[in-house]
């Protein structure tokens, strides 16, 4: 007959394992460990690490015969050495916090959120964006 503790042991282990192995296979099936858990230090660029995060929020207001607020943010070469409607640039490569585009991810500047309805972006998405545009705004690889 086994003893109180070598059952409490074996149920512990199954726990962890039945754990690990839903944290693993939750990771793999999503964006969260590629997108994420990103090192400021990592290279980033738009086509593979800011897109794919922006893309589901903002696509549906800013694309189309008229985007909200002029901002086709499907056309990359167009806006991003381009001034917005408030007269300021979308992006200064290597300057976040000089950047249009922060400013509405964060809501600062006296600038209306985005997106407009629904959460706000997730901080470690608006953070993404800022190590992006501090490493000088790439398109993929190389300059935009």
């Amino acid at each position: 007959m086994k003893g109180p503790t070598e059952k409490g042991g074996k149920q512990a282990l199954t726990f962890a394992v039945t754990l690990l192995t839903g944290l693993l296979a939750l990771w793999s099936c999503s964006d969260f460990g590629d997108k994420v858990l990103r090192s400021p230090n990592d290279s980033l660029t738009w086509q593979s690490d800011i897109w794919p995060l922006l893309e589901d929020r903002c696509l549906s207001c800013h694309s189309g015969a008229t985007p909200n607020g002029d901002f086709d943010i499907v056309n990359f070469d167009a806006w991003i050495h381009a001034t917005s409607s408030s007269g300021n640039p979308y992006v200064v490569a290597g300057k976040p916090d000089s950047s249009e585009l922060v400013w509405r991810l964060e809501g600062s500047n006296g600038l209306q959120r985005m997106p407009a309805t629904g959460a706000p972006l997730p901080s470690e998405t608006i953070e993404l964006v800022r190590n992006w545009i501090s490493q000088g705004a790439a398109k993929d690889s190389g300059n935009p």
